[in-house]
């Protein structure tokens, strides 16, 4: 499992499943003043254990619980935290910088209502988030590994659906994102062909399997960009069920 130090804020990040594939590679990147002086100061405030078992924020069951598996930057999580207060947000993601990033903005503007792990979301999943607990399951963006060698990397597999699924309350939501069509379009052959629970399309626009964009999803920079650039955004948002 993942180690962290609780006086140096979380430590590399290691592979807790050996012979696992994972859905991305560990590149280098340096961390500024202000990210690692967010790290050293904050993580002990907003950061999460993958050692430590289920975190006390979920056993607040009058509080809804949503999950984002690798939230980037941060922005986009920051944000919905701040329209959702009512909401605990735990985000987990591998890059140290993105955290470090957060971590800078959570403090600077006040917002308690988010977690952090530092962590590979499907030891999160196994480790700390028990079955049946989680309002609301996001997946933004997930890299689409486009060569056809790497297509085993991806996120998205027939293996790994039910995995997520297993974490969400019935009646609760997974919403995925992405901007590669062939990757959408593989989600929706995972989801067709996930048979541990009956998963239903919602929200879907006229005539087809995609979803318009929900409105508790924020159009980040990334995404205005590929408008610009006249790239189609794709919504998958899954209504789950017993």
């Amino acid at each position: 499992m993942v180690s962290h130090d609780p006086l140096q804020g979380p430590q590399k990040l290691t592979q807790s499943q050996p012979g696992s594939i994972r859905s991305y590679s560990l590149r280098r990147g340096r961390l500024t003043r202000a990210q690692k002086r967010a790290l050293d100061r904050h993580w002990t405030t907003y950061g999460l254990d993958l050692n430590a078992g289920v975190p006390a924020c979920i056993y607040q069951a009058d509080r809804p619980i949503v999950l984002e598996v690798g939230f980037g930057n941060g922005l986009s999580l920051l944000q919905q935290a701040q329209n959702e207060p009512e909401k605990c947000f735990i985000g987990i993601e591998v890059y140290l910088p993105n955290i470090g990033h957060l971590l800078h903005r959570l403090d600077a503007e006040g917002t308690t209502n988010v977690f952090l792990y530092h962590a590979d979301a499907l030891d999160v999943l196994t480790h700390c988030v028990p079955p049946l607990s989680i309002d609301r399951l996001q997946i933004y963006f997930p890299d689409p590994w486009p060569k056809k060698k790497h297509l085993k990397r991806r996120l998205i597999q027939v293996p790994t659906l039910p995995v997520f699924l297993s974490a969400i309350k019935p009646g609760g939501l997974l919403h995925m994102a992405t901007d590669v069509l062939d990757y959408a379009q593989k989600m929706l052959e995972v989801v067709a062909a996930n048979v541990c629970r009956r998963c239903e399309l919602v929200n879907r626009q006229s005539g087809g399997d995609f979803s318009s964009r929900p409105a508790w999803r924020p159009e980040t920079r990334f995404e205005l960009t590929g408008r610009a650039e006249n790239r189609q955004i794709y919504d998958l948002v899954i209504a789950v069920s017993n």
